[in-house]
């Protein structure tokens, strides 16, 4: 299983570019039928951005669990993480499954705690 904040690296000819899914792709009706069968904690996944981009096996799966440390994020992703419910606000409602909200809820600064609490109950 892939934890939030999940994403792709892909270095092809001296460029990498990083690959992610937030709520726009996600919710988007092409993510529903590209991702057909992919339910809750799925839409998180490496399998889900390989899909979605049609990356095929390129790449590097990497994931950042304690994603509101954006300082393990690469800048593109650290920076959305400070509108968080901008990008990932219907995602982090909707898909993060519970393990990752009790983790969440064990290691994130109060602000996040309080959200994953409100999840859970």
């Amino acid at each position: 299983m892939c934890n939030a904040i999940s994403y792709v690296k892909v270095t092809e000819g001296g460029k990498t570019q990083i690959f992610w899914l937030e709520d726009k792709d996600i919710f988007s009706d092409y993510a529903q039928e590209k991702l057909a069968g992919c339910k809750d904690n799925d839409f998180l996944g490496h399998k889900a951005i390989r899909i979605f981009w049609g990356l095929g096996e390129k790449g590097i799966d990497k994931e950042v669990r304690d994603f509101w440390n954006t300082e393990k994020l690469p800048p593109e992703l650290a920076g959305k993480v400070k509108d968080f419910d901008t990008y990932w606000g219907r995602t982090f409602q909707k898909c993060f499954p519970n393990d990752d909200l009790r983790y969440v809820i064990e290691y994130a600064p109060e602000a996040w705690k309080s959200r994953a609490r409100n999840l859970l109950k």
